[in-house]
């Protein structure tokens, strides 16, 4: 062959059409696997629940640690021990700080809770929270008045531990005279919450 011919490979038809079967079989193959596998992964990486716990309390407040009157204004320190049905199953105990306002006939209460047992069928657990709320005594005495109370309640993201690692949330609480006192929390755990990203 001189230095100016061009060398020619014929490959025959046939050939082509296997390759291109073997593309088109591997491209399907791909999209199956992408399409079986891929929300496995999804769901495996993007970790996350919520449990809307609902129900009823009942409070039990021990005697006052500290009382300090200034003006109208009656302070008080005291711990309490509350017991909860429902989606939470457990007791909260809480390290409150009670303010009275005679004149106004308001209280105003607020304090630090650790709360202990299971959330929406959760094994045993421990998290920690903060809660606030007012209480309205206007129509007192009580009976046979009505005071109502209403106030809500947040976890400290990132406190839980056993059962209730990872969960962040929070919810409302409310009570009247002569009426059960109900919750209404809902919590988050996994990728939901700030303290479990990255």
């Amino acid at each position: 062959m001189s230095h100016n011919e061009k060398l020619t490979i014929q490959i025959p038809k046939q050939y082509f059409r296997v390759a291109l079967v073997a593309v088109v079989a591997t491209v399907v193959l791909l999209a199956a696997i992408a399409t079986l596998v891929g929300p496995r992964i999804a769901s495996a990486t993007d970790d996350k629940r919520t449990c809307h716990a609902t129900g009823t309390f009942t409070a039990g407040v021990v005697p006052d640690i500290a009382t300090q009157t200034v003006g109208d204004l009656i302070i008080r320190t005291r711990v309490s021990a509350n017991t909860y049905t429902g989606g939470f199953e457990g007791r909260t105990i809480t390290l409150r700080a009670t303010t009275t306002d005679t004149t106004a006939k308001m209280v105003y209460d607020s304090g630090l809770t650790t709360a202990i047992g299971s959330l929406c069928g959760s094994p045993q657990g421990k998290l920690t929270g903060i809660f606030t709320f007012t209480q309205d005594q206007t129509a007192c005495p009580c009976p046979p008045g009505i005071q109502t109370l209403e106030g809500i309640f947040i976890v400290q993201d990132g406190s839980g531990q056993g059962g209730f690692e990872g969960v962040c949330g929070g919810g409302t609480f409310k009570a009247a005279t002569g009426q059960p006192a109900t919750y209404d929390w809902t919590l988050h755990f996994g990728k939901s919450c700030r303290s479990n990203d990255g």
